[in-house]
């Protein structure tokens, strides 16, 4: 009887050690993994998250991440502190709009953009320019819009969140730069064909224009 009692308790503990591994393990956002960026000729990041265990009164954490391949992944929090950097580092924000108040300590600025992610390793953002009209004496509400609305990766120094799409839909002029190639903004021009390629280290980045829409391949 005993030996019975014991055998169940050490089959109730494994079993919850095997449920908690399984409740706090990486799982695939299968709904978003669409929209992820491309790390490689033809393979797009894949959107993981886990729930980390908290003791405080909210419960356990959901943390993101995104995968490349197996061993290889990164965070979005390091991805957005790379971009503000080259940013930083390029005077870019210097340039953009200012005085609209602070964040952590940190002054908040407007780029006349819309921002989009579509490669990481390396990392490439495409810039939409995008007209926010007059920012004086409006809120950050009045200018980005509702929150329910606002997607993406989040700035530390900028209202601007990173976008991060493989297509979208588009009305303004085109330009592109890569932190990790180290280069600045660049023009979009496309050629007669609606194409444009960003040549990359391992192949390149085809972008192809149809209608109001931009489609972005990696090959």
């Amino acid at each position: 009887m005993k030996k019975i009692v014991f055998s169940t308790i050490i089959i109730m503990f494994i079993s919850f050690f095997i449920f908690l591994f399984i409740y706090f393990s990486w799982k695939d956002e299968k709904s978003a993994n669409n929209e992820m960026p491309w790390f490689a000729p033809n393979k797009q990041a894949v959107l993981q998250s886990r729930l980390k265990p908290s003791i405080g009164p909210t419960g356990p954490i959901r943390l993101y991440r995104w995968k490349y391949s197996w061993g290889e992944s990164e965070f979005p929090k390091e991805i957005v502190e790379k971009i503000d950097e080259f940013f930083n580092e390029k005077k870019m924000i210097d340039e953009w709009a200012s005085g609209l108040g602070t964040v952590n300590g940190i002054s908040q600025r407007l780029a006349p953009y819309k921002i989009y992610i579509i490669s990481v390793n390396p990392l490439v953002l495409i810039f939409e320019e995008y007209d926010y009209g007059d920012i004086k004496e409006r809120s950050i509400f009045q200018i980005m819009g509702p929150v329910k609305e606002r997607w993406g990766l989040q700035s530390r120094h900028l209202l601007n969140d990173y976008k991060y799409l493989t297509k979208f839909e588009y009305t303004g002029v085109l330009h592109w730069c890569s932190p990790d190639m180290d280069i600045h903004l660049t023009p979009v021009e496309f050629l007669q064909t609606n194409t444009y390629t960003i040549p990359l280290p391992d192949g390149q980045l085809e972008l192809k224009k149809e209608r109001n829409s931009l489609i972005t391949k990696r090959k």
